[in-house]
């Protein structure tokens, strides 16, 4: 696996940051892991509508979660290597990048992504998914 670029995004869709690793730059149609840190702002928002509202559209794109894990404090123990201020780990499976990026840019998304952005900070990044 090759990181290609960190992106610095202050604002995009709520995210503080961005990074991008496949394992070659010119293969899009590999199967991706979207891995996503979600510090939530407005649970009810975040809880009550984005989550419900946009699985339809994440499964119409063939994405499908893998793992969700949900905290009421913040990912962090001494035992372990590393915090994070996350409350919700996610980890989805994309068909390829080319599918995450037309379901995250699609009119099913549109107005969940808006919402989320209000409801949460996140820090997504996308990486190839190693098959042996």
């Amino acid at each position: 696996m090759r990181i290609l670029r960190r992106l610095g995004l202050p604002g995009l869709l709520g995210m503080s940051m961005a990074v991008v690793a496949t394992a070659s730059a010119q293969n899009t149609d590999a199967p991706v892991l979207a891995m996503i840190e979600v510090q939530i702002t407005d649970p009810a928002v975040f809880f009550g509508k984005y989550v419900p509202g946009h699985l339809p559209s994440v499964q119409k794109y063939g994405g499908k979660f893998l793992i969700e894990m949900k905290t009421e404090k913040p990912l962090a123990d001494a035992k372990l290597q590393g915090t994070s201020a996350a409350q919700v780990f996610i980890v989805q499976e994309w068909p390829s990048l080319d599918a995450f990026n037309r379901w995250w840019n699609s009119p099913e998304y549109a107005p969940w992504n808006e919402i989320r952005s209000k409801s949460a900070n996140v820090k997504l990044t996308i990486a190839s998914k190693i098959v042996h």
